[in-house]
């Protein structure tokens, strides 16, 4: 598949990212994924601080590998000073010229489905500096759904 099929336009919009990963790079059944977040969790309570931040960062490999040490960043999170999250990480399968914008309105995870901000989408697509994501690139890359479970579990009651 050449590079520009794999890059999509605000015409390919599809309404829901398949969690691709789920079976392999994290678990596909929602409770055993709570059961295994939360434990990570639990044994990263020591990083929850009580201060706002602006940004976390996190590893993006399967969470059997960095799953411990993602939760280190997520604890950070604090969902009722949360007003949109930006997802941003590497492409591994195409080139982007500028950042790259999912063409999908919902993105799916074991845990429940997340809603994207389209408003905002298309507000950064019109500036020029971003380019869409074709569907299949993607959900052939794992940087992004790797933190969608975290974020889920960690906004979940907060719209």
């Amino acid at each position: 598949m050449s590079s520009k099929q794999r890059r999509g336009s605000a015409s390919d919009k599809e309404a829901v990212r398949q969690a691709s990963h789920a079976g392999s790079w994290h678990s596909s059944d929602g409770d055993e994924l709570d059961d295994q977040l939360s434990h990570f969790l639990w044994d990263a309570r020591d990083a929850s601080v009580t201060e706002s931040v602006k940004a976390i960062i996190c590893p993006h490999a399967g969470y059997s590998y960095s799953g411990p040490t993602a939760a280190y960043s997520f604890q950070h999170l604090q969902p009722e000073n949360v007003k949109r999250i930006f997802v941003l990480g590497p492409s591994h399968h195409v080139y982007f010229q500028y950042l790259g914008l999912t063409p999908h309105t919902t993105l799916a995870t074991p845990l429940g489905d997340l809603k994207v901000d389209t408003e905002v989408v298309a507000d950064l697509a019109a500036t020029g500096k971003f380019d869409f994501v074709g569907k299949d690139a993607d959900e052939e890359e794992h940087r992004v759904e790797m933190q969608l479970p975290f974020i889920a579990k960690m906004m979940a009651g907060h719209d």
